[in-house]
């Protein structure tokens, strides 16, 4: 009884410290197309219970260059998202608070959606330390890790959707995980909401959630029990249903999702040019945005010797992350900071990155190491969560290419 006590106090904690860090530095306003076409859904859906955005549709219209749009006029006329439904769900309770207290606006409340999942992402790490046998205190130290030394930190005050595709791809993992080891069917049913509600968020995840499916299906296969097969189904072919109907109610078709490929989008960069620029290069390399990241590539070595199946998941996963956006045409993830694309893959890489967390304890070199690692991370973060980050950015595409646009907005998917 006290070890759970002494376990729950330290969830708390871990979940607490992350989110008055958060709200240290949250903005009551999105500051991106995205988080606006997200909110303008969440709000639409709720107050007439039509999801277009017609709410940001001037703001829409201006954007120089038709692939970079957000809305795509749908077959009722309206105009409606590209972006996932998924976020703009999560948005409804904060949607919902603000309608019900006069003092909070939809944009102010809106902003707490991403404090909240990151926090929660960094509890879901722990519990998955916990539940791989690391202690308390070092599962605390990843988490917090997680939420203040990588991309988390930064990103918990925007809109954007990639903090909570990695929160649900943390879930499906760990649901994966606990299958593998308990084979208990509840799990499969974890494991496939939260896949379902990952293609809900973006439907490149089709390809991440199609693995973890399948892996999990050749498990239920091979123990040949048809309640556990049911169970991973259902969930995917009632939200795979439903994403479809929401699809086909707004452009007339399942399969169309509102993405303007006849317009430019698509996967047309050079494939190892992206991925070079969404690991090492200076403009959106994972490794220079978050540094402590790198130690993960040893911490690894040790997980695959502790869990050897969990590691090869793991690095398929985040290697699968990378292939997916690296020939995206705005590969970059647009006017961020940093890699936005790659943020889902970073709670996998921080459970790689644990075992050297312990080993650290025992080596006062490897202490040291990581002490300054994650200093340095936690320095570049302040920098991408206090400041804006268009003026550095501004700063890199002159250095790296002399090019403005004629409005005067820095053109960032040229090269690397």
């Amino acid at each position: 009884m006290q070890a759970r006590c002494t376990t729950a106090a330290y969830a708390a904690a871990l979940f607490a410290i992350l989110l008055g860090a958060y709200l240290l530095i949250y903005t009551g306003i999105p500051d991106s197309a995205d988080g606006d076409a997200l909110l303008a859904v969440s709000a639409s859906l709720l107050r007439t219970g039509n999801p277009n955005i017609h709410a940001v549709a001037y703001a829409d219209m201006l954007f120089p260059v038709d692939s970079a749009r957000m809305g795509t006029f749908g077959a009722d006329g309206a105009l409606y998202s590209k972006k996932g439904i998924t976020p703009s769900l999560g948005l409804l309770p904060f949607v919902l608070a603000a309608d019900l207290l006069p003092f909070l606006s939809t944009r102010a409340a809106a902003m707490l959606f991403n404090p909240v999942v990151t926090a929660a992402t960094a509890l879901v790490l722990f519990a998955f330390l916990r539940r791989l046998n690391y202690a308390r205190w070092a599962a605390f130290a990843a988490g917090l890790i997680y939420g203040l030394a990588t991309l988390a930190f930064p990103y918990a005050r925007t809109l954007y959707g990639e903090p909570l595709a990695a929160l649900l791809l943390l879930i499906a993992v760990y649901g994966l995980y606990e299958y593998w080891q308990r084979g208990r069917w509840n799990w499969l049913t974890v494991l496939a909401t939260a896949i379902s509600l990952l293609v809900g968020v973006n439907t490149i995840y089709v390809l991440p959630a199609g693995l973890l499916g399948l892996l999990a299906f050749i498990e239920a296969m091979r123990q040949r029990k048809w309640r556990h097969v049911l169970a991973l189904t259902v969930p995917v072919f009632m939200l795979a249903a439903a994403f479809g109907l929401y699809n086909a109610v707004r452009f007339g078709s399942p399969f169309t999702t509102g993405y303007r490929f006849s317009d430019g989008e698509g996967f047309s960069f050079p494939f190892m040019t992206g991925v070079f620029g969404l690991t090492l290069s200076p403009y959106r390399g994972l490794f220079w945005y978050s540094p402590v990241l790198l130690l993960a590539l040893p911490g690894w070595l040790t997980l695959r010797r502790q869990t050897s199946k969990l590691a090869w998941l793991i690095l398929a996963l985040v290697m699968l992350q990378l292939v997916m956006f690296a020939s995206w045409w705005s590969w970059d993830g647009g006017v961020t900071w940093g890699p936005r694309f790659m943020l889902p893959a970073i709670p996998l890489m921080m459970l790689a990155l644990a075992p050297l967390i312990v080993e650290a304890v025992k080596r006062w070199w490897l202490a040291l190491i990581l002490i300054g690692f994650v200093a340095l991370s936690f320095y570049i973060q302040l920098l991408g969560a206090l400041f804006d980050h268009l003026t550095f950015l501004s700063y890199q595409v002159n250095a790296l290419w002399g090019e403005i646009s004629p409005a005067g907005a820095p053109i960032f998917s040229i090269n690397c």
